[in-house]
Order: C-alpha cells, then structure tokens, then sequence
C-alpha cells in the first residue's frame, strides 16, 4: 500500500476515498488547516502543469513502467500541490476500484476538459495511451506558449491603462483640493477645462462610496448575466464582433479546434464524438452551438466543411476550404495539422499589429490627458499673472 494510504490504516472504502483525495485526514478540526486545504482544492492548475503532467507519463508509459506505479511517482515528482492530491487520487482509484485513467480523470472536470479525457480513453481503448499522452502534452506545450505570446503583447497596454488610473486618482485626491482653495482665494474666473477637473474632483471626493458601490453593482450584474446561457452566449458572439479582438478570439479558437480535431481523429474516435469534444473544449458558445449543430448533420451523412461554410464569422473560408480537402481525401487529421499552424502564424503576426496599432494611440491619448490637465491647472494661474 502507498505510504501515504498506510499512514491513516482506514478500514472502510467511503472513508478511504475522503482521505486520499488532498492527501490530508478530513476528520482535523482545525479551522485554518480546513481553509488551507480549501484554498488548495480551489486554486488553478496551470496549463503548463498539466502539460508537464501529460509529458512525464508518457514517457513513463512508453518506457514500459506500469501506469499505475507511473502516477505514483509521479506524485512525488509534481510540484503543484492541487494537482499532486488529484494524480493521488486518480492512482488511488485505478489501483483500489479499477477505473480507467480517463474514468478517473472525469472526477476532475475543473481540472480535466472534454477534450483531455478524450484522447486519454481513445489512447486506452486503441492500445496507444503513449502516443496519445505525448500528443496531448505536446498539444498543452502549444496552448500555453500562444497564451504567453499573448500575455506579451498585452503587458505595455495594461500597463499603461493602469499607470493612467492611478496618476488621475492621485491628482484628483491631492492635487486639485489644494489648487481648487488657492482659486477661491484669490477669486480667479476659472476656464471650462478647470471647472470640468475641479467638479470632477468634488463629486469623486463627496461620492467614491457611491462611484464605488455603482461599479461593484454593475460587475455583479453583468457577471450574473454572462453566466446564464443567453448572457453567455451574447457576450460571446460580441466579442466575437468587437474590431482588433474579434478576429484574434476567432484565430484563438480556430486553432484550439483543429488541434484537438487533429488529435481526437488520429485516436480513432468517431468523428460526430470529435465535434462534440472540439465544441466543450473551445470555451466560446458561438462555436459550440454551431458544432454540436454539425455534430448531427454530419451524424446524418453531411461533411463538414459543408455545414460550416455558412459560418462565416467564426469559421473562415479558408478553414472551410482546407477541411473540404482534407475531408475529400480522408486526412483530415493532416489537414488540421496544417491549419494549426497556418492560424498560429496568424496570430502572431495579428499581435504584431495591435501593438503597432496600440503604441501611438496609448502615446496621443496619454498626451491628450497631459495637456488637458496642464492646460486646466495652468490656465487659471497664467490669469492670475496678466491681471497681476
């Protein structure tokens, strides 16, 4: 037994199972100890983790190390503590209750997508769990070096919006009372520039709680109504829509469908399944309406390409046109491959020029606040001055 099971001497299957998962006894009364782990079963399990994850086990796996000895170690060898009490867990289950390593991984849906299970059971039942491992976690190693490019390309805006934030907040605070009691005290005819500074600065200052108690009202709003499923689909068709970031999402979720179609194909599952798995695993609901609807056409003898040709706005034609081919000479497995990367290419140089697009609009729009503020705060004291 693992040492970690041996050290608890559980005697019934209900109690063993509590105890496995978090790798920590659940009879402890002591609060922090219950919030720590809270904490721990809560908190995200990184792409590049999995990917890692994904990676050492198959080649374990390939090496010829049992699968359920491969996750034993694994366990040891796993840095990130959520994941490490999950692959103990998964190991618990297929060594004691003989599931599958995809049965057991569907305990875990916050942490395991449609699409990963999916190639792990296509891997287990076709014989090929290696190749399908090594498939999986080279699909990751991919999803997450696209996220760090766009995290990049992001940072200087962010930056910028955030730098701009605070300066107004601290101007607003500290500098504009003091300016607004020297105006009054030497009663000087104020432009609209300041009037529109100083009466912005009195209300933010009278009424933050109000300004604040708006904002938080209008986030848990709009998040309530994003999470139910037309608020959901709304939000995503938007921004499906929106100039710069619309065509970006597409590309984004172009490429997440063609790697797994890729993949899921390559393992053997049939193909109305792949759309399904694709559909759950893109995360816009645009796309998983439509191919679910596809799903089914295609259940009923249709080609794909021939139901997503009408999707123009999430399904370019030059994807539709690539998958014809692909479907015409039965390899479309191929046909993703090559779209992928034709997409990720896409996407880079689709960054390349938002940021060229974003460096001189961020630079005019911090000169326009500039010469806004200086020209309010300055105006009034150059009268001052000519009446002087």
């Amino acid at each position: 037994m693992d040492p970690i099971l041996e050290k608890f001497n559980l005697n019934n299957e209900e109690n063993k199972e509590e105890i496995v998962y978090g790798v920590y006894d659940n009879r402890k009364t002591n609060i922090f100890t219950r919030i720590n782990d809270f904490l721990i079963d809560h908190s995200k399990i990184s792409i590049k983790d999995k990917s890692y994850f994904f990676h050492l086990l198959a080649v374990m796996v390939d090496s010829g190390l049992p699968l359920v000895r491969s996750l034993k170690v694994l366990v040891d060898r796993t840095e990130n503590i959520h994941l490490k009490r999950v692959i103990n867990t998964i190991q618990y289950n297929m060594e004691n209750k003989g599931q599958t390593l995809a049965q057991s991984m569907q305990k875990f849906p916050d942490v395991f997508d449609e699409s990963e299970i999916g190639i792990v059971k296509s891997g287990e039942e076709t014989g090929k769990l290696d190749q399908m491992l090594f498939k999986l976690a080279k699909q990751l190693e991919r999803s997450y070096e696209l996220k760090l490019k766009i995290k990049g390309a992001m940072v200087y805006p962010l930056t910028v919006v955030i730098a701009l934030i605070l300066a107004g907040i601290i101007v607003m605070i500290f500098v504009i009372p003091k300016l607004k009691s020297f105006f009054t005290e030497n009663s000087i005819d104020l432009p609209l520039p300041t009037q529109i500074l100083i009466n912005t600065s009195n209300f933010m200052g009278s009424y933050w709680w109000a300004v604040l108690l708006v904002i938080i009202a209008f986030s848990l709003i709009t998040n309530f109504y994003i999470n139910t499923e037309h608020g959901k689909f709304k939000w995503h068709y938007y921004l499906l829509k929106t100039p710069l970031i619309g065509p970006l999402i597409v590309k984004l979720s172009i490429v997440k469908f063609v790697r797994f179609l890729e993949v899921l194909i390559a393992s053997g599952l049939p193909i109305t399944k792949v759309l399904k798995i694709c559909a759950d695993s893109i995360g816009n609901t645009v796309y998983q309406k439509k191919l679910y609807s596809t799903a089914e056409h295609v259940q009923q003898g249709e080609k794909i390409s021939d139901n997503l040709e009408n999707a123009t706005l999430i399904f370019p034609k030059t994807l539709v046109e690539m998958l014809r081919v692909g479907e015409n000479s039965a390899a479309i497995d191929t046909a993703s491959a090559k779209m992928a990367d034709h997409f990720e290419r896409e996407i880079e140089h689709d960054l390349k020029n938002i940021i060229t697009i974003l460096e001189p609009s961020m630079i005019v729009l911090i000169g326009f606040i500039v010469v806004f503020m200086a020209f309010a705060i300055m105006a009034p004291i150059f009268n001052l001055s000519s009446i002087s």
